[in-house]
């Protein structure tokens, strides 16, 4: 049976590839996300595997809990302590969601749909203690966005050891690594590195090693016989067009087999018909020479009769067409008055319409000798406004006049001041105005 792989990276393959002799075997999925879409898990529960699918996302959760009877699906994210913490949600809740702020910020500003949504935190130590006491877990996958050394911190390798671990070891939609931050606590617990594909890494526990890792030498390839999910649904969808096919052609021949009896059917009865219509118009020549014989013989004794019907025929024919000439002419008549009355209507409307357009040509002359006027009153303010700019002009150069007559003016007067002032220094400083100072302030101590 050819193997259909689901996951992203052929991961599936590779599990498949060392787990293959397992029946029933158990999974944890840490970071499940869809329940067939990129899927490391989905070919083991087509095969009878169950599991625990953690995944904090309510969409992906419910989707997971719709198809996974068989699995325990877990709403929670898995860190080093339980809690409850704030995720963000990518894409309502895609595969890249994250715990990690600096990638949920980074995801906003790339515009992708982020919203922040709280989370159930538990720990792998938790989960394993409740679900998976005393079984074997065949492997472990880890896709958690950035938070990978935690949901190992939050783990008891000692008690609960996962054949192989499969952890995300590069950074989101990227090449760029990020074991280094957790390998050491994988390495620390007796597991060794045996492959990388690119996206993840595998680790097989000590005790396995020398039963597993020869699986893990080279990656997925011809021999491993399997094909991606798209091409199966292809391949089922080209078979289920090929049984269509058969069944079209198939109800075809049918057909054109029900149409070859209906053909052969429709001929023996045209020929039966052909037959039927000779003896048919045998039959009917020798009525219609019977009818002729009969006619001959009675033609005489009818020919009277028949002149009375067609007289009294005639006559009420005459009456019902005087009836319908009556009738006919009282409709005429009504007619006529109709057409009288619409024509006086008729001449009433376009009496009105004469009116109105004789008082519309009298109230477009009245709007042209309106329209001169203004145009005449509108001559006039532009000759008034004209006006008022020579004036204005007028008066700003008589003002700019006075301006400067008043500036000659002042110019004067400070002139003459400064004359008067150097006349009054020099009377200051003659010698009469010095010996005369003390009568001059015993006169201003005298009454007046």
């Amino acid at each position: 049976m050819t193997f259909v792989s689901y996951a992203q990276n052929f991961e599936d393959v590779m599990l498949w590839r060392a787990l293959s002799t397992v029946k029933d075997g158990f999974y944890i999925d840490v970071g499940a996300s869809e329940p067939i879409a990129d899927s490391v898990t989905a070919a083991f529960y087509e095969r009878g595997w169950s599991g625990i699918n953690i995944e904090p996302m309510a969409g992906a959760y419910a989707r997971l809990a719709a198809a996974r009877s068989r699995d325990i699906n877990l709403q929670l994210a898995l860190e080093e302590k339980s809690g409850v913490a704030s995720y963000f949600s990518v894409g309502e809740g895609n595969g890249i969601s994250t715990g990690v702020p600096a990638l949920g910020n980074k995801y906003k500003n790339e515009n992708w749909e982020v919203e922040r949504v709280p989370v159930t935190i538990g720990t792998l130590r938790d989960v394993c203690e409740k679900h998976a006491q005393g079984r074997a877990i065949h492997f472990l996958k880890v896709d958690v966005e950035g938070k990978e050394r935690a949901v190992l911190l939050g783990g008891d390798f000692a008690r609960f050891r996962p054949w192989i671990i499969l952890v995300e070891a590069t950074l989101p939609n990227s090449q760029t690594p990020t074991h280094q931050e957790w390998e050491d606590l994988l390495l620390s617990q007796r597991y060794t590195f045996v492959y990388f594909d690119g996206l993840n890494r595998f680790y097989v526990a000590n005790e396995k090693l020398d039963e597993l890792e020869a699986y893990f030498h080279s990656p997925p390839n011809w021999f491993d016989h399997f094909m991606r999910a798209s091409e199966a649904t292809a391949l089922q969808k080209s078979v289920e067009l090929d049984s269509g096919k058969v069944l079209l052609e198939r109800k075809l021949s049918e057909v054109t087999s029900e149409l070859e009896k209906t053909a052969s059917e429709l001929n023996e009865m045209d020929a039966g018909w052909r037959l039927e219509k000779t003896a048919r118009e045998q039959l009917e020549q020798r009525l219609k020479d019977a009818q002729t014989e009969i006619s001959a013989l009675v033609k005489s004794a009818s020919d009277r009769a028949d002149s009375c019907s067609r007289l009294a025929q005639n006559s009420m024919q005459a009456q019902e067409q005087l009836a319908v000439a009556k009738s006919e002419l009282d409709l005429l008549r009504q007619m006529q008055d109709t057409l009288t009355s619409q024509i006086e209507a008729y001449y009433q409307e376009a009496f009105e319409s004469s009116r109105h357009i004789a008082w519309l040509s009298h109230e477009r002359v009245q709007l042209s000798h309106r329209l001169s006027q203004s145009e005449n009153a509108q001559q006039a303010l532009a000759g008034a406004h004209q006006a008022l700019v020579g004036s204005h002009q007028a008066l700003v150069e008589s003002q700019q006049q006075r301006e400067e007559l008043l500036r000659s003016l002042e110019s004067e007067l400070l002139s003459q001041r400064e004359q008067h002032a150097s006349r009054l220094d020099e009377v200051f400083r003659t010698l009469s105005w010095r010996i005369t100072r003390p009568l001059r302030a015993i006169r201003r101590m005298l009454p007046r």
